[in-house]
């Protein structure tokens, strides 16, 4: 009876051990099903508009009107913070300000596209207005900057977490490398952009995300060093034709060997997302196999 008893504990506490460690992945699938929930609806709405299916979208109530007075809207707003220097834009509360509400436009919320990072191997709905919702939920333009328009003197700033409830997000930002793609889908147009520059900053250095004239740009943004946040994390990229990625030459690569050195920070950060990636597997599997001891154990005292 006493065995049977210990036994039964044994399990009890493999179950709840396992939970424990794999709690961190079940939050990953809830979240990133979630976000993939949104760029299918985004999808969805983008296709109807293309089709002009005139009953389905008076369901969506977004029509060819309505993104043409967005686009029109977007790129006046585009060039009049660019003739202002973007003079709003003088603290990080800035950033969290949508410039745009895409429900009196006819979208069912604010997300204005899908951008994907193949060195990354990330898809995140993008929104508009980086605040603390918005970005739980995927990427995020911040306020203030340019709307993915493309075109002279605009500059996308596209603001994620490291990851946030176990969803990656732009958690593995540093293995962007010069070269590499990043890629916008919008309601008009994909806009693709080519790596230039990584450069780590101050949170305070708001000068380094502006618009540079005549340059059509994309920057992402994000925390580092990973889990301590002292910093901002910065991926410069400029817009260039919708091709398939070529390889990288070798003069590209000895440049980016020379350039690349592994700082302090970015070794905490790599140390730590190995640590979250395979820590709850190993946990569960230590504790698989105290549990499996533990049996046979009692099976040889009988």
């Amino acid at each position: 009876m006493k065995r049977k008893v210990l036994q039964f504990a044994m399990v009890i506490l493999f179950l709840c051990g396992l939970g424990v460690f794999l709690y961190p992945k079940i939050t990953e699938w809830y979240a990133l099903n979630r976000q993939q929930k949104a760029i299918e609806e985004f999808k969805k709405e983008l296709a109807v508009v293309q089709e002009e299916d005139i009953e389905q979208q008076e369901e969506t109530e977004v029509s060819q009107e309505n993104l043409e007075q967005l686009y029109c809207d977007m790129q006046e707003y585009n060039q009049r913070i660019y003739k202002e220097g973007q003079e709003n834009l003088k603290d990080p509360f800035d950033y969290e300000m949508p410039s745009f509400d895409l429900t009196e436009y006819g979208f069912d919320s604010n997300v204005i596209g899908i951008i994907r990072i193949p060195a990354m191997e990330v898809e995140l709905p993008l929104y508009l207005g980086a605040d603390s919702e918005n970005m739980k939920k995927g990427a995020a333009i911040l306020g203030e900057t340019s709307m993915p328009l493309g075109g002279e003197n605009t500059n996308v700033v596209v603001a994620a977490h490291r990851g946030y409830q176990g969803t990656p997000m732009f958690r593995q930002i540093e293995v962007i490398e010069p070269g590499d793609r990043i890629e916008i889908t919008t309601p008009f147009q994909v806009l693709t952009y080519q790596v230039t520059e990584t450069k780590i900053v101050l949170p305070d250095e708001i000068d380094q995300i502006l618009i540079e004239e005549g340059k059509d740009k994309i920057t992402l943004l994000t925390c580092h060093p990973y889990t301590q946040n002292t910093h901002r994390y910065l991926v410069y990229g400029e817009r260039c034709e919708n091709t398939e990625q070529p390889n990288k030459t070798e003069e590209v690569m000895e440049v980016q060997a020379e350039e690349i050195q592994e700082t302090e920070e970015s070794s905490t950060s790599a140390r730590q997302i190995w640590l979250e990636t395979y820590v709850p597997y190993i946990g569960a599997g230590a504790i698989l196999l105290l549990i499996v001891c533990g049996l046979l154990l009692t099976k040889k005292r009988k």
